[in-house]
């Protein structure tokens, strides 16, 4: 099995995105698929970005296990992580600039007018896991000190399993076939896989 999977990893982590992606899109498109709305399309980036995200931990899990050479999905490491930054990057800005154009101002009052008080909270753990992911884009520099490093990762984890309680608050597409199913297991999964990961003392 290890050995089958070191041959064929490459195809293997692009099985992955494929179908994360697919499913994404699948669950989305349930509610409507007229992108030129905004209050649509926005989710969509958000769905993506995070499954992505996911597969790159289930993939590192799988390398792990099975002693594959990262080299060989440098390819799908590479495009994949500006997937990843444009669908971040996207999930928030589109609905920041649709919320101001609607007439509900800025963060955070605009948040709290579009969903109210309770449901704001998460918005907000979505925003804290957005600037914890993008600390993780200043590694060529950070590297250099182990302790921040350290601590970035830390909160690129915790910010994970913070996509997920922020999706299942106020997230409706990942209450639709797939995603209903698919979103708890993401979650679990992913404790599982920080398990192993800190059992092999690679996940920090």
């Amino acid at each position: 099995m290890k050995t089958w999977l070191k041959e064929n990893i490459e195809i293997i982590a692009w099985g992955i995105f494929g179908f994360t992606t697919l499913m994404a899109v699948w669950a989305w498109a349930k509610l409507g698929t007229d992108v030129s709305n905004i209050y649509r399309l926005f989710p969509l980036f958000g769905l993506i970005g995070f499954s992505t995200m996911w597969g790159h931990y289930a993939l590192w899990a799988v390398r792990e296990w099975s002693g594959s050479d990262s080299t060989k999905t440098a390819l799908y490491s590479k495009i994949t992580h500006w997937v990843v930054l444009l669908c971040i990057v996207a999930h928030p800005a589109l609905i920041i600039y649709k919320l101001s154009a609607d007439g509900f101002g800025l963060p955070p009052a605009s948040y709290k007018a579009y969903l109210g008080e309770k449901l704001a909270v998460y918005v907000f753990l979505g925003t804290l896991s957005l600037f914890a992911f993008l600390a993780f884009e200043f590694k060529r520099w950070l590297h250099s000190y182990p302790r921040i490093w350290k601590t970035v990762l830390i909160f690129n984890h915790l910010a994970m399993l913070g996509i997920v309680v922020h999706a299942l608050n106020i997230g409706q597409s990942v209450k639709q076939v797939p995603l209903n199913v698919l979103w708890p297991i993401y979650g679990i999964s992913l404790i599982g896989i920080y398990i192993y990961l800190a059992s092999r003392k690679k996940l920090i």
